[in-house]
């Protein structure tokens, strides 16, 4: 069974929705010549070809024609899956066309990020293309759904590109559910994880951090709570339930002291600012005559490294 009826089984009404099916193929064309002033210059017509795993025709164009999409919400790619797929675009060519919509002389690209890159590694110069008829929601929701069903997007990706179909298309969750075939849950919670401190959201991308530890952060309020035990995970490698743990030990109001000394306003401010800036606790203490001292927690080398090269630039 081809790559392509496999993909539209998986995602119910999500891809097959958009683009066009054996029943209605989209309209294919040659690319226009291009003539200036002084001389016709002819571009290359786009060259038939025969999928092989589909009775659908996908056509070679040169590579050097095809514009990234602005659209493409996976940013990150891993350089060993990317540097074994070159090896195998030049061992068997490109296997599936490329999803791209003209524009003007140039193709821009859809789906197919991490086949374009390694062809373009690969130094190819034509590629197979599928060429489709659609505007920029269409296109997001493509690329989306693409990299969800392949499962190349990291939660930050995924959060991101949802957001993107929120604010620029004014989707609702229920509605951007029913386009992804995801649980409207599941696209809530992906977003709430960009409310997390931008700290938090990188060591999630990176695979520091699961979604088990971002959903427990998210039942902090304060910012540089969830940051202190971000560096307390990253440290000591809490498991999700032990993060879950310290999760209800930090939500616990504090026991009231028997003489509670009120913070001079103006020093709250500033510890709140230094805090936000370093993204750490800090401490401090005033003493007599104007004086007193500045105290930075870190949690380990990495993280003192960090403050360290922070404060040289402040």
């Amino acid at each position: 069974m081809s790559e392509i009826k496999e993909t539209r089984k998986a995602l119910g009404r999500g891809i097959s929705s958009l683009i066009p099916g054996p029943k209605s193929k989209p309209t294919v064309t040659a690319a226009p010549a291009v003539t200036t002033a002084a001389t016709a210059v002819p571009v290359p017509a786009a060259a038939p070809a025969t999928d092989n795993r589909s009775n659908e025709k996908s056509l070679f164009v040169e590579i050097d024609r095809i514009r990234m999409n602005p659209r493409q919400p996976r940013k990150t790619f891993e350089e060993k899956a990317l540097a074994d797929l070159v090896e195998s675009v030049k061992e068997k060519g490109v296997l599936q066309p490329l999803l791209v919509c003209r524009k003007g002389l140039h193709y821009e690209l859809i789906a197919g990020e991490r086949r374009y890159r390694a062809s373009k590694e690969a130094g190819l110069k034509l590629v197979p293309v599928r060429i489709l008829e659609a505007n920029d929601q269409e296109q997001l929701e493509i690329a989306l759904i693409e990299n969800l069903i392949r499962s190349d997007l990291n939660p930050i990706e995924e959060a991101k590109g949802y957001e993107k179909l929120q604010k620029e298309f004014n989707l609702t969750h229920e509605q951007i559910s029913q386009k992804v075939s995801k649980d409207r849950t599941t696209v809530t919670n992906a977003l709430r994880l960009l409310k997390l401190p931008l700290v938090v959201q990188q060591e999630l991308q990176r695979g520091n951090l699961s979604m088990g530890h971002a959903r427990a952060l998210l039942s902090l309020e304060k910012e540089h709570v969830q940051l202190e035990l971000v560096r307390e995970i990253l440290a000591n490698g809490l498991s999700v339930r032990a993060t879950e743990r310290r999760v209800s030990q930090l939500s616990k109001p504090a026991k009231p002291t028997l003489v509670a000394k009120r913070e001079n306003p103006n020093v709250a401010f500033v510890r709140e600012e230094i805090q936000r800036k370093l993204g750490t606790k800090v401490e401090i203490k005033e003493k007599a005559a104007g004086k007193g001292e500045i105290r930075i927690q870190y949690f380990s080398n990495t993280d003192l490294t960090r403050l360290v090269d922070l404060l040289k630039n402040i």
